[in-house]
């Protein structure tokens, strides 16, 4: 996900701490906390939820992370919002076109 107007100390957090994710876990995601995810329902039943020991940023990192391990297939889709939602993208609209671009991407074909 991409957030204009973040400040440019948020946007180098974000950036190194995916960064270092990568490097540590060699998993090639390139966003790991990105917060607009869709997991198949197969996904979840599949995982131990309950061993998920992290909240937060992390939980979204070890969600992926063991999603990843056990055999499943990540797509990221690029998402770009504003920081702050001004009043013409609400928190609800960006998560609505979140959704629309995953489940989106979710049902194409490849040849």
């Amino acid at each position: 996900m991409n957030v204009v107007n973040w400040p440019i100390g948020r946007v180098l957090m974000s950036y190194f701490a995916s960064k270092y994710v990568r490097i540590v876990t060699g998993f090639k995601v390139h966003d790991t906390t990105a917060g607009f995810v869709c997991y198949r329902r197969k996904v979840l039943e599949t995982i131990d939820l309950d061993a998920i020991r992290f909240k937060g940023y992390a939980f979204q990192i070890e969600m992926k992370y063991t999603a990843h391990r056990i055999g499943f297939k990540i797509k990221e889709v690029p998402v770009i919002t504003s920081a702050g939602y001004p009043a013409s993208l609400t928190p609800f609209d960006t998560c609505c076109i979140a959704l629309t671009k995953s489940f989106a991407s979710c049902t194409e074909t490849t040849s």
